[in-house]
Formats: structure tokens, sequence, C-alpha cells
């Protein structure tokens, strides 16, 4: 089977439309005719795991100083959130710092989403979450 360089004339409209910061489901309804959600966001999908589309998006993400490592340091930061309280009154107020619950369970979610865990409905979520550490654990550090 040959591997295709060239792209398409509506999957080059797809990476420019991604490139200037559209989404896949939008730069799919612009550049393919079709003018359903669904079937738009289903060839997104597909469009962005080809290797030669993601090969013409690395320029753009190269000039943005976009890399993978860019776009987890965030989730990393949100996980250990903290924010400064304030307790008492006017005359003995004071400030703490505690930690950001909301915020590291935002970061959390991202994080196992990106991981691959808890995807699927159903099952057993423990069962299926230790089968994923011991899977993939030397790959994120486990």
């Amino acid at each position: 089977m040959a591997t295709r360089t060239k792209l398409t004339p509506k999957q080059a409209k797809f990476v420019e439309g991604i490139a200037r910061g559209k989404s896949g489901l939008q730069s799919a309804l612009e550049s393919y005719d079709t003018v359903s959600p669904d079937v738009a966001k289903s060839i997104a999908s597909e469009n962005l795991t080809k290797p030669y589309i993601k090969l013409a998006l690395e320029p753009f993400f190269e000039k943005h100083n976009i890399s993978l490592d860019t776009a987890i340091a965030p989730i990393g930061k949100a996980l250990v959130a903290t924010k400064v309280v304030i307790h008492g009154n006017k005359e003995d107020a004071f400030a703490e710092e505690v930690e950001d619950l909301e915020m590291q369970l935002k970061g959390s979610d991202r994080a196992l989403k990106l991981m691959g865990i808890g995807q699927d409905k159903g099952g057993d979520k423990l069962a299926d979450f230790i089968q994923v550490i011991n899977e993939k654990g030397s790959r994120y550090n486990v």
C-alpha cells in the first residue's frame, strides 16, 4: 500500500483551517461536502490520525512553539494548584494557602483522558485503572 505524501485539496483546506486555530469539526465543515456535524466530526477525527496530515501540521505547531511538552505543562500545574483563602473579618483577617481541589480534579481528569484511562463506560473501573497503570506505567513514570 502506497503512502500518500500530497494532500488532496480538501485535506489541504482542512489543515489550513486547523493552522488558523479552528476546531477539527469547523475545519471539516468548511473543507468537505457536508453540513452534518456528526459527519464532520468523523472526518476530522480520521484526518487527525493520518500521518501525512500530522506532518503537514508540524510547521504550524513549531511556528507557535506547540509541542507535547507545552500542551501537557498546564495539566501538571493544575495537579498541584493552590489558592489563597481569606478567613475572619476585617479586624482579624488572615490568608491561608490551600490546595485548589477543583482545579486539581480538572487536571487529573485531563491527565487521565490523555493517558486513555476511563474512556469506556461500564466495567470495573479500579481493575481497568490498575491494568492501564501496569501496562503504561513506565511510559508515564509511574
